[in-house]
């Protein structure tokens, strides 16, 4: 059980490559994307980037194009809840 959220965080800055790496590392299919502030934005998923790649998105592109691709649809904003 992974009990440090920070293993699976990345800043927005971020490349996609980068967040491929954070996932490869944690071996999940997810990641949290945050802020400068860790106020949680957005998630990232395998499918999402499995997405880009079909798309020919640039790996070396900030995870703001993975987010974006995101609006419009039911998982443009991540469910939350209180602690």
């Amino acid at each position: 059980m992974r009990t440090d959220p920070s293993t699976f965080c990345i800043n927005l800055n971020s490349s996609i490559r980068e967040a491929i790496a954070t996932m490869n590392k944690t071996r999940i299919g997810i990641i949290l994307a945050v802020d400068e502030d860790q106020k949680l934005v957005g998630t990232i998923t395998d499918g999402d980037v499995r997405r880009a790649l079909l798309a020919n998105v640039d790996l070396n592109t900030s995870v703001t194009e993975l987010l974006s691709r995101k609006v419009g649809t039911q998982f443009a904003r991540p469910v939350t809840a209180r602690a």
